[in-house]
């Protein structure tokens, strides 16, 4: 596969260093609205092309395939271009700033019949998987407790009077969509559309966007409660509660350590990843990314179009957009909706 990336981010460090461990996936082109930036990304990573005209990118005959990771509010229009152009997409969380933006695009792909599939590497990584098929010995589950909160130096920035692009309405960010999504979208996998949700989220009000929040989702006989934040930091683990045992999860993003308590009091530990990284990336950069990147490489491989876990995609947006709505966050692309 001739691969095509579309940002310089600090993510995309993480994502090539995932891809040199992919024997089939060749970094072909690197595009920047800036051709400088471009060229520059493009010689540090051994990239033989650079643009920074999407279009011709797109149309390069040389490339099979583009990974996306500029801002949530440009996905729709970037991966739009490409997948009428007949590449394949790997497109970073959240997929599209709404569930409408989202259905476009999978509707755009189906059309084309070329693959489109949302980059959210938990769902992809051993940990969950082996979370999926630890649930039966729960016995009947009641309550799930979903937490992710990282303190962000770019909230320290919006103290300090700079409003960076993770806090930007205008990019489709917060915090729901950057952190809360690794939340929202393993509970949807895992358990399917909630009957009812409750949400509250602390506004920053320069930015009018979520610094933090909590969703309560009603499901028959279950309760879930998804906490996420980058104002406060925290090492609490993850947790699904059954009437045989609970299970804990140090982490629903990067699980690695997994341990089942029954009620009898026996206890079972589970390690899905030896070396407890994923086996990529800078120390401090989550690991786990070469998941994602292998399944979508064997998509391609095998013709597959409709990707496993586009219900998913979809779901996890509807739920989010109706988080915002109950929290009073909107993005200017949710006016698309209206029209």
């Amino acid at each position: 596969m001739e691969l095509a990336i579309i940002g310089t981010s600090a993510i995309m460090t993480t994502f090539l260093a995932a891809v040199k461990q992919c024997d089939d996936i060749h970094l072909k082109a690197v595009y920047s609205r800036s051709l400088d930036k471009a060229r520059a990304f493009s010689q540090r990573y051994g990239a033989e092309l650079a643009f920074d005209d999407l279009q011709a990118m797109a149309d390069c005959p040389e490339i099979d395939a583009v990974y996306i990771a500029s801002p949530n509010s440009a996905h729709c229009g970037q991966a739009l271009t490409c997948l009428r152009a007949g590449k394949a997409v790997l497109c970073e969380k959240t997929m599209g700033a709404n569930a409408w933006e989202a259905r476009e695009m999978f509707d755009t792909a189906h059309k084309q019949g070329v693959l489109l599939m949302e980059a959210v590497r938990s769902l992809y990584d051993p940990g969950f998987l082996a979370i999926k098929e630890l649930l039966p010995k729960l016995g009947a589950i009641h309550q799930v407790q979903f937490s992710m909160c990282q303190y962000s130096s770019r909230y320290d920035k919006y103290k300090a009077g700079e409003i960076l692009n993770i806090f930007k309405t205008s990019c489709a960010a917060g915090a729901l969509t950057d952190i809360g999504v690794y939340c929202v979208e393993p509970l949807v996998a895992l358990f399917g559309r909630p009957e009812k949700i409750q949400a509250s989220a602390i506004i920053l009000e320069k930015a009018r966007i979520d610094g933090a929040g909590v969703i309560l989702a009603d499901y028959p006989g279950m309760t879930a409660v998804v906490t996420y934040s980058k104002m406060t930091d925290s090492q609490a683990p993850c947790e699904i509660l059954g009437e045989k045992g609970t299970l804990s999860i140090d982490s629903i993003h990067t699980p690695r350590n997994l341990t089942l308590r029954y009620l009898d009091g026996r206890t079972e530990t589970i390690q899905p990843v030896s070396d407890g990284t994923g086996g990529v990336g800078p120390a401090n950069m989550p690991t786990n990314m070469i998941y994602e990147i292998q399944t979508f490489s064997q998509y391609y491989k095998e013709g597959v179009i409709r990707c496993a876990n586009e219900d998913t995609t979809l779901l996890s947006l509807e739920l989010m957009d109706e988080v915002r709505a109950q929290a009073g966050i909107h993005f200017p692309m949710d006016r698309r909706i209206a029209e």
